[in-house]
């Protein structure tokens, strides 16, 4: 409900303590989006692989991770604008785009490290490739409204969960909802990977 409350006071030109948050947001979907629509538009991938659902399990991958016939685009064109989200406040945990099935390929490089040994250290470390379907990812993935805020406890690895705000705005492309731009914030900075590795 508080959710609903926010999203409507800014519709209607409210302002709030996360309305930088959300502008930013906004900013970086369109830049996504124009990004996807100038990598089909000069043929380097068909719009059909870019909204292909074709999920291939990495081997041995624990947590699970997936590659896409778009993920190698992703890789090339996201890290710019994520990276760059990282410096709009120290708040900012992440920033990383996901499809409709909250499929994220290309996470924040401090999220994407190569999978050690210890499931527990790639959960909160290579967080890259990873199908986020739970209630929040999917909501992200796949709402078309102008932007999408929702609070959840988050698992930050290692037993550690912290409350956290997920703002989205969607991805389009060529018409078509591609998927959403995820920025996870904290009401105070947070330290978010886990040192050393099993």
């Amino acid at each position: 409900r508080s959710e609903r409350m926010l999203q409507g006071t800014v519709a209607i030109g409210g302002t709030s303590g996360d309305a930088t948050f959300i502008l930013r947001v906004q900013e970086d979907a369109a830049k996504l989006s124009a990004a996807l629509e100038t990598a089909v538009d000069e043929g380097r991938i068909a719009l059909a692989d870019l909204f292909s659902t074709d999920y291939r399990q990495v081997p041995g991958s624990n947590p699970s991770q997936f590659l896409a016939p778009f993920t190698k685009l992703t890789d090339a064109l996201f890290p710019l604008v994520q990276e760059a989200a990282l410096t709009l406040d120290p708040r900012v945990v992440f920033c990383a785009g996901v499809d409709r099935n909250g499929y994220l390929p290309t996470h924040n490089r401090k999220f994407s490290a190569a999978q050690g040994a210890d499931p527990v250290w790639n959960a909160a470390n290579a967080r890259n490739r990873r199908i986020f379907d739970d209630r929040v990812g999917l909501k992200a993935g796949r709402s078309t409204a102008p932007f999408l805020l929702q609070v959840y406890r988050r698992d930050m690895g290692g037993g550690e969960f912290r409350m956290m705000k997920d703002l989205s705005a969607p991805i389009r492309v060529k018409g078509r909802h591609w998927g959403g731009l995820r920025s996870g914030f904290v009401d105070e900075p947070v330290e978010t990977v886990i040192p050393g590795r099993a």
